[in-house]
């Protein structure tokens, strides 16, 4: 339906009895000096951990896949780094370093 319906009505406070989201500009005010954002905190860091977690596997993975259809372990790692997690690019990739194509 209508996005309009979903909101609370007017007045209404946040369902946690805490207070409203104030957005970036109430944070700076409340992390000290003007313009000032507050230091990373700790799921902020687990969660960009994570993001580096998961690209990792990724990377090992297609490495895998490459090393599983005959690629030699080093080459196929570098063009699954290389290649953003694209199967065909770190096909192409390692076959270009090791001059099967040109």
């Amino acid at each position: 339906g209508d996005l309009r319906s979903a909101r609370p009505p007017f007045g209404a406070g946040p369902i946690d009895g805490g207070l409203p989201w104030q957005g970036l500009e109430g944070e700076a005010r409340l992390g000290g000096g003007p313009g000032t954002l507050p230091a990373r905190g700790p799921l902020q860091a687990a969660l960009v951990h994570d993001e580096d977690a998961e690209e990792s596997a990724r990377q090992e993975q297609l490495a895998a896949t490459l090393r599983c259809m005959g690629f030699d372990e080093e080459p196929a790692l570098s063009a699954a780094q290389r290649a953003g997690g694209n199967l065909n690019v770190a096909i192409e990739s390692v076959l270009r370093s090791s001059g099967a194509i040109g």
